[in-house]
């Protein structure tokens, strides 16, 4: 899972980065280091003036998150407005890279207005972080069913944007 994260990680910088340089869609963050990503990381080295491997050292991974937080600094990234898709909810128990997600708005959410339940960053769905989704449910006027669906989503994204 550690692994997995690291290459998801790797892959949204690239994205943000590649999208900040006008070539949007090279690559996906789903945390599997297949051809896409290779070629994505070949276009970062070409566009650095390195050598086009395609793989990561200590290095270019340094060189990435340099970039990045330019981007950072510049405003230029914004929080992630997407959400899977219409049909789709991060229900109690679920794992992964979504509910990890959603803990990391979470915590910001908790730090800045005190009033919601802080989750720990486990990447599981579990009952400090489904409180924490009831407590903004029921403050926005939502169902409190501590179920994350596309509305509750928005919800968060709005008050995650409100932070900055």
């Amino acid at each position: 899972m550690e692994q997995r994260l690291a290459i998801y990680e790797l892959q949204d910088a690239l994205a943000q980065i590649l999208s900040d340089r006008g070539l949007p869609g090279i690559v996906y963050p789903d945390g599997i280091f297949g051809p896409e990503t290779a070629e994505a990381v070949r276009t970062f080295q070409k566009m650095e003036g390195l050598p086009q491997t395609g793989e990561v050292d200590q290095m270019l991974w340094e060189l990435i998150q340099e970039r990045l937080t330019e981007l950072i600094e510049k405003g230029k990234i914004q929080p992630l407005p997407v959400f899977p898709n219409d049909s789709f909810s991060l229900q109690p128990g679920a794992s992964g890279l979504i509910a990890g997600l959603v803990q990391g708005i979470l915590i910001q959410l908790a730090a800045a207005y005190g009033n919601i339940p802080k989750p720990q960053l486990s990447y599981t769905f579990d009952p400090t972080t489904v409180e924490a989704v009831r407590v903004i449910q029921q403050k926005s006027g939502l169902q409190p069913t501590g179920v994350v669906d596309r509305q509750t989503w928005n919800m968060m994204v709005m008050l995650y944007r409100q932070l900055e």
